[in-house]
């Protein structure tokens, strides 16, 4: 899948945060407002994806609010598997 400039933007922040290039803070400082700036252009040039993305990793970070660094890390690493349908297990055990 090759994705265009708003969602490469937006997929390649959230790679950051779970690869450890940024810490919760710097990642919650700055998400909400990149996705406010970058989403309606993702909807644009792919709308599918763009749904999905709301439906995978926006959803994971809005569920992660109250959850440790670490958690939220995970869970988004898992959304990001979900978004690119590498997910093939659940892996709640």
């Amino acid at each position: 899948m090759k994705l265009k400039p708003h969602g490469y933007f937006l997929v390649n922040f959230v790679t950051s945060f779970v690869e450890g290039e940024m810490s919760r803070h710097e990642f919650d400082m700055d998400y909400s407002g990149y996705v406010i700036e970058h989403f309606s252009g993702f909807r644009k040039e792919h709308p599918r994806l763009a749904s999905r993305f709301a439906d995978t990793i926006d959803f994971a970070y809005d569920l992660g609010e109250h959850k440790s660094d670490d958690a939220l890390r995970a869970s988004m690493a898992d959304a990001l598997d979900d978004f690119f349908g590498n997910r093939q297990d659940c892996d709640i055990f």
